[in-house]
Parts: structure tokens; C-alpha cells; sequence
């Protein structure tokens, strides 16, 4: 069943110049800057500004998904602020209109992703030697990821994209060019990771990086000021770690997951430890926490860059609170059992995830550092699209698939401390493969590792899978899949994850219902029936939508 009918004119603007001098106007595009086709690129300079043109195409759309995802998933109702596109999307009418749901803005990632490896191969031909072949595998590897994670994205939101290979200045249509399904999509999304693109007769693949750090601070020790700007491109690790477990391919998940968090080195090891743990787990959406943030955007009022979080979620002047908190999902966090026996999420349930405001229910995680009603709308929080925890729960995700249950349920409750032996500074079995920054950082005391549940001090689930497990694997399987959608539900709410983890899981069991249950379980009682009938036809979990670009 197609869910995009594309007919569209564009004229392709050209890449800004952006400004190498400063690094906070780094994404602000001067119309004095403005490069024509026939001048673009002329230099190294030029060419990392083009790189940087992707990057404020994926900083202006990162916001979209975690609304969408929200909406159509468990997290989110509309208030009685909202109009009828979010209205629409909430009930899963059978075609929407309207730019939140449009895909528009994922293509504009992909074309200017497309137009700029045209022009880094043309300029490569008329300069073969200045360019370092490092420097462009990394420019090369940045752009074909920054592509893949658009297709990802347009995936998993309409279950299907249109594939577009070639540069394009200005077209009607894209007939011709193949609609590919989710499966499609996610395999060729690998393939271009994994295999890359001839740049002037040389195949160069997507898992080049440029450390910008050093690019724009050069001979500048590291700080959270410069360092933030190494997480503007998506890893090569966390995001074919996200495709191949669309694909089914657990044991290339797992060697990704650690090969992130062993990347990560002694001090910024992306490994869920001691030191954000507890209450200190919201400080992730307020500020750039180095140990949790793998793939990032901040924004800057003052130069016009803005995500919509703020003003769809704060319901202080002059804010328009379109969207708060289900009963449901907030019922999920009061429900847990924490580590002492006593219920309810102590560090990401109420007053954290979520909070009353006004005597309203606002999503907190996403503006509790925005509340003073002066300066609230000024204020445009830090979306972080890969952070520690994902990788993680694909990780946990991924050792349940290949039966290594111990392992998994190890990480998702209270960390691999007690494996680690001192006397021979290694992990014993099952962790022998496992980088020892899990046990001591230095940064933490020792046992730096706290797992899932353990970080934010709640109990174990899940033990009697290994305790007693069933006979029939795949049903230990499930069960713990089942556990995983739970955390993830809470752990990843309205970060635009959990919805998809969902469908994966159905997907995987062939069971609809486990998308389902949960998503219909927000709806008042009336409704309920007639979302959980939809959702179980899981055609009907993507947005269809009719994109016309000639409006």
C-alpha cells in the first residue's frame, strides 16, 4: 500500500556559505554568503561549509520526528490548544495534510546530500591533491550518513521513501526513481553505509568522520563547548547499530553497541554509569551531557534557530501547549518498583518525564529548564537523536535475540559490576569481549556501569528468564522484548524511539497487538476500540500523506 503521492517542482537553492571565523553563527546562513552553482565549491573551505548546509537541513527537521512519534505513540494527547493536524495524526485519519506531517523536510536532507557529493566528486577531479584522503572520507562518510538517517527516519514514519541517487537543480516529478518499502529502504541504507559511493574513480564508504573539534578550535584542549560540535553527524557505529536491527542481523547490533561504547575511552565512555544516574537523568535534555550525547543539535534564538518543543509542550505565555502527557504513559512510570520496594519512576517519572504546571500536565523532560515566562520562548532545548541509553536497549535488544539472556538482563537491570575482576582488571564470562571503561571510568568509582533500571534506581525485572527459563526459547524471547517496549516507553518517551521499537517488535513476533495495546491505551474509552481495530492492520501505523511541493 503506498503512502506517499509525490508530484513536486523545486528549485534547489544552492548551499550557504557558512562562516568558518565563529562557531555559534556556525549554522546561520547570511544571504551575503549565498554561493551560485557555477562558484560552488572553489575550496577546502567551501567544501566544509557545504557539509555544514546538510547539517542545518537535519538541525532545522530534528525536532519533527519526536512530535510525530509522540503523537502517534503512546506519549502524547492533544490539548485542547490543538488544531486539526495534530487532531488528524492523533486518530490516524486515513490521509493527512499539513507541514508537521509532511515528509518534505527529510527530502530536503537527502537532495542537498546528494548535491553536495556531486560537488565534493567535481571538485576532487579539479583538485586531486589538495584535499587529504582522510579529510574526504570524512566529508563523503558525514554526507551519505546524514542521508541514511533521513531515509531511516522516512521509514519508519511512512514505511516507505523514494529513492534518489542523483543531483537535482530543479524537476516535476520523481517518476522514474524507485518507491522502496521499509525493508527496502533500511537493506539499501546499509548498502550505501557499507559500501559508499565512487568519488573521481575511488570507493570511498559512509563511516569516515571529521572531528570538528578540531577543525574549528584547532590547538584548543577539549571542552563541552567544542566537543558538542563532534555530535552533529550521526555516528557510524550507533546508526548501522539502529539498521541492522530493523534487519534482523543481531550479532552486527552487538558489535556496533560495543564498539560505540568502546570508542567512547576513559572519560566519555557512552556507558549509563554513575555519574548521571538518579536524578540527574533530566539534565540530559537541559544540557550537553559528553557521556550520554552521541548525535545532537543545540539551537541559538539569536540566530534564528528554533525546534518547536518549547512552545508544543510549555503552557506558560506566550507558548501554545499543543500536546501534553497521556494518562496512560504517566500511569507507566507511577507503576514501577524501585529498588527499596516502594513504587513510582524517582527519576524519570513525575517532576522529571513529566509534571503539573499551572495545574496542567506538561511534558517537563523537554522545558524543565524553561521556566521563567520572560524568557521561556527564547529558550530552544537540546534534541539529542542517539544517546547512550539507545544504544543500550538495541544492545539488550539485540543479546535477547541471540539468546545470551544473562547478558541482557544484566544491562538492562543493575550493570555488570560483579562481573568485573579486580585482581586481573578484565570481566569474567559472559563479559569477557566487554570494554572495561563499564566497570571504572576516570571519571566514577568503580562499578561505573549501572544498567537501564539501576541508573534511575529502580528494581529488576525479567530475572526468571534466567532463573527458569522456558523451553521453547522464542517465548523467553518475547517476554523479554516485551520488558525492553516497557523501558523504552519510559526511558526514550517523546525522543521519537519508543513507537518505533514497537513496530519493530511486532514486526519480529508478527503480532500487532503489541503495538496495539499499548498505543490504543491513551485513548478515552469511546476510542479506544476503534485505534486498538487500526493499529492492528499494520498498515495503518505509517502517516499517509499526499506531498505536493508545487504548494
Amino acid at each position: 500500500m503506498n503512502k506517499l503521492h509525490i508530484n513536486f517542482r523545486f528549485w534547489w537553492p544552492v548551499l550557504g556559505l557558512l562562516l568558518l571565523a565563529g562557531c555559534s553563527d556556525y549554522f546561520a546562513v547570511n544571504p551575503d554568503d549565498v554561493l551560485y552553482e557555477e562558484d560552488y565549491p572553489s575550496s577546502i573551505t567551501e567544501l566544509y561549509s557545504g557539509y555544514m548546509g546538510i547539517a542545518a537541513k537535519v538541525q532545522e527537521v530534528a525536532d519533527q520526528a519526536l512530535l510525530l512519534e509522540g503523537i502517534r505513540g503512546d506519549f502524547l494527547e492533544p490539548t485542547e490548544n490543538a488544531g486539526a493536524d495534530i487532531v488528524d495524526l492523533y486518530h490516524y485519519k486515513e490521509t493527512v495534510s499539513s507541514d508537521l506531517a509532511s515528509p518534505r523536510a527529510y527530502y530536503a536532507v537527502i537532495l542537498n546530500a546528494n548535491d553536495y557529493l556531486h560537488h565534493v566528486g567535481t571538485f576532487v577531479q579539479n583538485n586531486p591533491v589538495s584535499l587529504e584522503k582522510e579529510t574526504l572520507e570524512a566529508l563523503v562518510g558525514g554526507a551519505l550518513r546524514y542521508k541514511a538517517w533521513a531515509y531511516l527516519m522516512l521509514a519508519k514514519l511512512y514505511g516507505e521513501a523514494v529513492w534518489v541517487d542523483s543531483p537535482f537543480e530543479a524537476f516535476t516529478t520523481l517518476d522514474g526513481h524507485p518507491l522502496m518499502d521499509f525493508d527496502e529502504v533500511v537493506a539499501e541504507c546499509i548498502r550505501m553505509i557499507e559500501e559508499g559511493v565512487v568519488v573521481n574513480g575511488e570507493q570511498i564508504n559512509g563511516k569516515g568522520k571529521i572531528r570538528w573539534s578540531n577543525v574549528l578550535f584547532p590547538g584548543v584542549g577539549d571542552s563541552p563547548a567544542n566537543l558538542q560540535w563532534n555530535r552533529i553527524c550521526p555516528d557510524p557505529d550507533p546508526l548501522l547499530a539502529e539498521l541492522y536491527l530493523f534487519a534482523g542481523n543481531y550479532q552486527q547490533v552487538v558489535n556496533h553497541c560495543l564498539a560505540i561504547i568502546r570508542q567512547g575511552g576513559t572519560e566519555s565512555s557512552f556507558q549509563v554509569n554513575k555519574s548521571e544516574w538518579g536524578g540527574e537523568w533530566i539534565n540530559f535534555f537541559r544540557d550537553f551531557v559528553r557521556k550520554e550525547a552521541i548525535f545532537m543539535f543545540t539551537y541559538d534564538y539569536n540566530l534564528k534557530q528554533t525546534n518547536r518543543l518549547v512552545p508544543y509542550y510549555s503552557n506558560l505565555s506566550p507558548n501554545d501547549y499543543l500536546l501534553r502527557p497521556s494518562e496512560a504513559s504517566m500511569a507507566r512510570f507511577q507503576q514501577q518498583v524501585r529498588i527499596d520496594g516502594t513504587l513510582g519512576d524517582p527519576s524519570r517519572g513525575e517532576g522529571k518525564t513529566f509534571a503539573l504546571l499551572n495545574g496542567q500536565w506538561v511534558v517537563n523532560k523537554f522545558i524543565s529548564a524553561h521556566g521563567s515566562t520572560d524568557r521561556v520562548y527564547r529558550e530552544d532545548v537540546i534534541i539529542n537523536l542517539y544517546r547512550a541509553a539507545d544504544i543500550h536497549l538495541w544492545l539488550i535488544e539485540a543479546l535477547g535475540q541471540l539468546g545470551r539472556f544473562e547478558e541482557a538482563l544484566t544491562l538492562l537491570n543493575g550493570g555488570i559490576e560483579t562481573y568485573f575482576n579486580t585482581t586481573e582488571g578484565v570481566f569474567m564470562p559472559p563479559f569477557e569481549a566487554y570494554p572495561t571503561t563499564l566497570y571504572r571510568t576516570g571519571s566514577t568509582s568503580e562499578g561505573a556501569n549501572q544498567g537501564i533500571r539501576g541508573r534511575v534506581l529502580l528494581g529488576k525485572v525479567g530475572e526468571d528468564i534466567v532463573r527458569d527459563p522456558s523451553d521453547d526459547v522464542s517465548e523467553d524471547q518475547k517476554t523479554l522484548d516485551l520488558l525492553i517496549a516497557e523501558e523504552t516507553l519510559m526511558e526514550s518517551a517523546g525522543e521519537a524511539k519508543a513507537l518505533f521499537a514497537l513496530m519493530r517488535m511486532a514486526r519480529r513476533w508478527n503480532d500487532p497487538a503489541i503495538l496495539a495495546d499499548r498505543v490504543s491505551a491513551k485513548y478515552p474509552e469511546g476510542k479506544r476500540s476503534e485505534i486498538h481495530t487500526k493499529l492492528m492492520n499494520p498498515d495503518n501505523w505509517f502517516i499517509s500523506f499526499d506531498l505536493d511541493l508545487n504548494q
